[in-house]
């Protein structure tokens, strides 16, 4: 890693500490959206894999995530098309299959996720420095290839958690105890069973949003849960890397702040608070 240009791992604390020894977790994001780099095209996938391989041997191809969009290309027959324009997303994926890097011309994706039991949670402040490693080494790439710098529309903080049937929950009315903002009936005339729910919770002092969405879910062991998906994003005061990560530590507070909430004390004893 070019240290040189590596932003400070120092964390900002804006809001009260929460940690879990055993949470839910199955899977953590930190997402930094730009503005499209000029002149990317699939080539440079390639050989920003090469900058990455010692650490990702393991490479995937996916169709772009969020507002990137396939405009202006038309592939029928005998048409001049320049393919190395297609919209594309590149996974950069490590020998364990539990870290990852996601890679479009509008954004950069770091991933930790849960594939195999048992599997140590890696924590905020373990996940963090991995983050800034990758993405100094993704801006040394912009740089070295005389590609622009990112100029950062969003950042965004993702954390999905399941519950498990047969461990947090046996019946959908168990998430009343879940989750204690249903503690009420939710109709004067009927009781009803959430299993699914979405909403936004808008961020203090314009500083972005939260979007909750819980929904039932077959996992691919078999195993029936209840998804319950945590995303704080908002736009940081600049592009610099000091903003990205003082804005990637707002949201994550933000994110665990509300689970904590969110979600009942007994469950908070079960997941092991330590804080």
């Amino acid at each position: 890693m070019d240290t040189q240009h590596q932003p400070a791992l120092r964390r900002s604390g804006a809001l009260r500490p929460v940690d879990f020894a055993n949470p839910p977790v199955v899977e953590t994001a930190f997402a930094v959206v730009f503005a499209p780099i000029k002149s990317w095209s699939l080539l440079h996938y390639g050989l920003l894999w090469d900058r990455y391989r010692k650490v990702y041997p393991f490479s995937e191809v996916k169709l772009p995530t969020g507002s990137v969009q396939i405009e202006g290309i038309d592939l029928a027959l005998g048409q001049n098309v320049d393919l190395r324009a297609l919209p594309l997303r590149c996974w950069f994926v490590d020998a364990s299959k539990n870290q990852l890097i996601q890679v479009q011309n509008n954004a950069f994706i770091r991933n930790w996720r849960k594939m195999d039991e048992p599997l140590t949670y890696i924590h905020y402040d373990e996940f963090r420095p991995l983050f800034v490693e990758d993405w100094v080494t993704y801006k040394r790439f912009l740089l070295d290839e005389q590609l622009p710098q990112p100029e950062v529309w969003q950042c965004e903080v993702t954390y999905i958690n399941h519950l498990l049937r047969g461990k947090e929950w046996e019946s959908l009315a168990d998430l009343r105890r879940l989750f204690p903002f249903w503690a009420q009936r939710l109709s004067a005339r009927a009781d009803f069973d959430v299993s699914a729910f979405s909403f936004n919770v808008a961020l203090p002092d314009k500083q972005g949003q939260l979007q909750v969405i819980a929904n039932p879910v077959l996992r691919s062991d078999g195993k029936e849960a209840i998804q319950l998906t945590i995303t704080a994003s908002g736009k940081p005061p600049g592009s610099g890397d000091e903003h990205i990560l003082e804005w990637l530590d707002l949201g994550h507070d933000h994110v665990v702040n509300f689970f904590a909430d969110f979600t009942s004390p007994n469950m908070h004893s079960f997941w092991g608070r330590t804080r």
